[in-house]
């Protein structure tokens, strides 16, 4: 055998085991991805089990510069909250005790009964985080019916409330707060991914590290709650909503999470 064939055999056994090692790595990289496909897979079915399959969206008012959530508290503290645009430094703000943000209004509207049922809820305050501080304070947190949420950012979800559909309120009294906005589940919808609305508790350890010191701009939204209030008021005689273009304008938000961090928390992507 001349040297030229010997050189080509040497070549083509190197193309040999050139292209058979590509294609086992191909194969290789291809069972990876398939077995990591499959224990995501696997990890997604036991989420969706535990959490009976159920997942909602996230409604909030947001735009390219982040997302806006609504707190209650008294007088004092909004307008110290308004004037400094921070929770810092006000006296009757506590650091020390975890606090809840919500980003529907009309659940917001309903929980502190349009400003006008407690002193301590009197003013409504929406605020203005960035969505990587949503995410920031999201990845840390677990659904509150977690046996491992105790000292944790909790995820809860309540019974949706709707912002254009008021209903009588059967536990006030005759004077104040007559009407709150309806339930969503008594109403037919057809998206049941609709029918709860996300509250987020941030914990005591967060509350100035990830949430008070991220703060991008308050402002006292009671003359809204207000406003509002009486159009529902209203609205129980005429059976329609007025002036919707005072209200909030609000729609799907999917924060930005992980696809798992998503379904552990229930929330839609």
């Amino acid at each position: 055998m001349n040297t030229t064939n010997i050189k080509y055999d040497e070549q083509s056994n190197m193309m040999r085991y050139y292209i058979n090692n590509r294609i086992a790595l191909k194969n290789k990289l291809y069972d990876d991805k398939l077995n990591q496909q499959f224990k995501t897979i696997k990890k997604i079915n036991k989420i969706k089990e535990k959490n009976n399959n159920t997942i909602y969206k996230f409604i909030a008012e947001y735009d390219e510069i982040g997302v806006y959530f609504y707190q209650a508290y008294n007088k004092n503290i909004a307008k110290y909250a308004v004037e400094n645009q921070t929770f810092k430094g006000c006296p009757k703000f506590s650091l020390n005790r975890m606090t809840w943000i919500k980003p529907n209004f009309a659940w917001m509207l309903y929980r502190a009964g349009y400003g006008i049922k407690d002193k301590n809820q009197a003013a409504i305050l929406k605020i203005k985080l960035s969505h990587d501080t949503v995410a920031q304070i999201l990845e840390n947190s677990v659904l509150s019916h977690n046996k491992d949420s105790k000292g944790k950012t909790r995820i809860q979800w309540d019974p949706a409330r709707n912002l254009f559909m008021p209903t009588t309120n059967k536990d006030s009294d005759k004077e104040n707060n007559l009407v709150e906005p309806a339930k969503l589940s008594a109403i037919k919808v057809k998206d049941e991914e609709l029918l709860k609305q996300i509250q987020i508790g941030i914990n005591r350890m967060d509350v100035s590290k990830i949430y008070v010191d991220n703060i991008l701009s308050i402002t006292d939204v009671s003359e809204l709650a207000l406003q509002i209030y009486d159009i529902h008021q209203s609205s129980l005689l005429d059976k329609t909503c007025k002036d919707m273009m005072i209200y909030p304008r609000e729609q799907m938000y999917v924060p930005k999470l992980t696809d798992d961090k998503l379904l552990e928390l229930q929330i839609r992507k």
